[in-house]
C-alpha cells in the first residue's frame, strides 16, 4: 500500500548557511512514511535531526491516503481510508462549530467520549449540527444510504472491491467534503479556521513524549484538499506562480524555504517577481472571493501523479 511521501530541506542547515553569510542550500530530501505517524523524523547529511509535523487535519491525510491507495489499485484499501476520511471530516465540523460558540474544549472532548465508538451517534450529531448551522442538509441522504452499502459490504462483509465500487464511493465522499468544507470555509471566520489548525499543531508538538528531544521541528503542509476563497484576480496570481515555479524552480525552492523558515507567503508582484507577504495577509477577504475546490476524483488523482512526477526529479 502506498505510503506518505513528503519532500522537505533541513532548516538548520539553512540558518546555519544564513549566518555565515552563505547562500542557503536547498538540498531535498525525500521521505517516506508508511505508518502514517504525525510526524517523520529525519536526519540530514550533516547529522542534524529533524522532526517533520504534518500540518493537515487528519481527515485530509486519510484522503490522501485513500486517493493514492486508488492509484495503486488497492480498492479495497482505498474504501477503508476514504470512509475514515469522512468520518473524520464529520467530527473536525463538530468540532469547529463548538469553537464558533466558544464552548470549552474539555466540553467537546466529553461529548466525543460519550459517541467516539459509535459512528451513528457522530453521523447524527453532525447531520443535526450541520442543518442548525448552515440552515442545509450536507449531503443527499438517500445517496448516502446507496454509497453506504459499498462501504459496508467491504467493511463488516468482507467483500472485494471492484474498481468502479471504489470509484463511485471515492467520488461520493469527495463530492461530500467538498460541499462541508465550502459551507464551512465561506460562512466561519477564516482567522478562527486558522487558529484551530495551529492549536492542534501547537498542541501535538507540545504533548509530553509525542516529539524527541532536541531535534528541529519543521511543519509541512501537501494537502491535496484545497481551503481557500479566492477572486478571479487572486486565481490569476495563482496561476502565475505556477508558472514562475515550472520556469526556475530552483529560485521558486529557494524562496519556499526562506516563507516557511519567517512563516511567510509567497506571492508574486506585478513586475513577475516572488515576494514574500506576512501570513495574516491570508485573512482578508476580497468581496466576489469564492471556494476554491475540486469536487472531481479525477483532479485528485491528477495532482497525486503530477506529484510523484516532481519526486522522481528530485
Amino acid at each position: 500500500m502506498a505510503g506518505r511521501f513528503i519532500d522537505v530541506c533541513c532548516m538548520q542547515c539553512i540558518q546555519d548557511y544564513v549566518q555565515a553569510g552563505k547562500l542557503p542550500t536547498s538540498k531535498f530530501y525525500k521521505l517516506h512514511n508508511t505508518n502514517y505517524k504525525k510526524h517523520i523524523e529525519f536526519r540530514c547529511e550533516n547529522g542534524h535531526h529533524n522532526v517533520i509535523v504534518i500540518q493537515e487535519l487528519l481527515f485530509e491525510t486519510l484522503l490522501n491516503m485513500a486517493v493514492e491507495d486508488f492509484v495503486d489499485k488497492y480498492y479495497r484499501e482505498s474504501i477503508f481510508n476514504f470512509a475514515s476520511a469522512l468520518e473524520r471530516c464529520f467530527e473536525f465540523v463538530i468540532e469547529i462549530l463548538f469553537n464558533e460558540k466558544c464552548i470549552e474544549g474539555k466540553e467537546f472532548k466529553y461529548l466525543w467520549n460519550f459517541m467516539e465508538k459509535q459512528s451513528e451517534r457522530q453521523l447524527g450529531a453532525f447531520c443535526s449540527m450541520f442543518l442548525c448551522r448552515f440552515g442545509i442538509s450536507p449531503f443527499n441522504y438517500s445517496n448516502f444510504r446507496d454509497m453506504a452499502c459499498i462501504r459496508n459490504g467491504v467493511v463488516h462483509k468482507g467483500e472485494f472491491a471492484l474498481e468502479d465500487d471504489a470509484r463511485k464511493y471515492g467520488e461520493f465522499v469527495i463530492r461530500t467534503i467538498y460541499n462541508i468544507i465550502k459551507c464551512v470555509i465561506e460562512n466561519i471566520d477564516y482567522k478562527l479556521l486558522y487558529e484551530f489548525e495551529t492549536n492542534k499543531i501547537q498542541e501535538y508538538i507540545n504533548k509530553k513524549g509525542s516529539l524527541p528531544q532536541g531535534a528541529n521541528i519543521i511543519t509541512v503542509s501537501d494537502r491535496l484538499l484545497s481551503w481557500r476563497i479566492a477572486t478571479e484576480d487572486e486565481l490569476e496570481k495563482e496561476r502565475l506562480l505556477g508558472e514562475f515555479s515550472r520556469k526556475y524552480p530552483k529560485e521558486y525552492a529557494d524562496m519556499a524555504c526562506k516563507a516557511n523558515t519567517e512563516n511567510k507567503v509567497l506571492d508574486i508582484n506585478e513586475m513577475g517577481e516572488l515576494i514574500l507577504v506576512d501570513a495574516k495577509e491570508l485573512f482578508v477577504i476580497e468581496n466576489g472571493a469564492r471556494y476554491i475546490g475540486s469536487n472531481d476524483l479525477d483532479d485528485y488523482i491528477n495532482v497525486v501523479l503530477e506529484k510523484r512526477k516532481i519526486r522522481e526529479l528530485i
